[in-house]
């Protein structure tokens, strides 16, 4: 059945009488099957109007307890910047920040020795390493990381044989200059000067309470 013999015969274009039938509540049969593709529509009763109106002040009123309840709750989120301006504030523990390259203390040296583990794990490709020497002798020249390109997963701090690599509670990197957010071998090694041992999450807490602590007895 073609779709002229299924609008009656007629010659009329097949949508107009699609669009007429539709306004009506009627369905046209289909080209292929000769019946209605869709049962004819049926006026809504007071019942289903009733019901309609119900289950969507059910919703409502769900969405808004929710919302409710978790209001009275403590906020386990902080407004960068806006936040409380105290001194020593320490963001909570756990808190994956900047990086930093930890220095032995026996040799005064940089415990990294270019392995490349961090490199090859890191999935966003931010770390870039430059090695030099042999065996023991082995060390880095060159180390960046692109802390605009990283997804702070930790991977690299986890994967590291030597504990030379963490990740620091410090947050103040904000810039206004991407090129700014590469930090280089002299940066890490700076900033890792105050940790002896890549910051654990056990470790992060024990900071974060003792940073509280201090912070009590400034005050």
């Amino acid at each position: 059945m073609s779709m002229t013999e299924a609008a009656g015969g007629q010659y009329e274009p097949v949508s107009r009488r699609v669009l007429e039938a539709r306004a009506r509540g009627e369905y046209l049969p289909s080209p292929t099957t000769g019946k209605p593709d869709l049962p004819p529509r049926q006026a809504p009763t007071a019942f289903t109007f009733l019901w309609a109106i119900v289950e969507g002040a059910w919703t409502l009123a769900v969405g808004h307890w929710v919302t409710f309840k978790n209001f009275w709750r403590r906020k386990v989120t902080e407004q960068y910047p806006y936040r409380d301006p105290e001194r020593n504030w320490k963001p909570r523990p756990g808190y994956r920040g900047d990086f930093a390259l930890i220095t032995d203390r026996k040799t005064g040296r940089l415990r990294c020795t270019a392995c490349m583990q961090c490199a090859n794990i890191c999935p966003a490709g931010c770390i870039w390493i430059v090695a030099e020497g042999r065996g023991k002798d082995r060390h880095p020249v060159q180390f960046s990381i692109d802390a605009g390109l990283c997804m702070y997963c930790w991977l690299c701090v986890e994967t590291c044989p030597f504990g030379a690599i963490t990740m620091t509670p410090d947050y103040e990197t904000a810039t206004f200059k991407p090129e700014h957010l590469i930090r280089d071998i002299e940066y890490l090694r700076t900033r890792g000067l105050e940790y002896h041992e890549p910051l654990k999450p056990i470790e992060a807490k024990a900071q974060h309470q003792e940073g509280q602590a201090e912070a009590g007895d400034a005050r």
